[in-house]
């Protein structure tokens, strides 16, 4: 899911500036509802960590999982050359 979310679509919490406040999308879920409609990607979503040293926290690492994404990348890449 992260590889997905994050890595081939191009979002890096690294280069991502949340400090605007910015009125909240009024037709979002509120997170109780998504909580209940998606039970497994919020289970997830709370058991992920990162390195310390990342700016989302403590416990995965990061340079692994930039790693296996590019890795994956490319080969997907590499498969569609002629």
């Amino acid at each position: 899911m992260h590889v997905m979310g994050s890595r081939l679509l191009g979002f890096s919490q690294e280069l991502f500036d949340d400090t605007s406040d910015r009125e909240p999308d009024p037709d979002a879920l509120p997170p109780e509802e998504m909580a209940a409609r998606f039970p497994h990607i919020t289970e997830l979503s709370m058991a992920i960590a990162h390195d310390e040293e990342s700016v989302v926290g403590s416990g995965c690492d990061d340079q692994f999982e930039f790693e296996f994404a590019l890795d994956l990348t490319l080969d997907g890449l590499e498969r569609l050359l002629p």
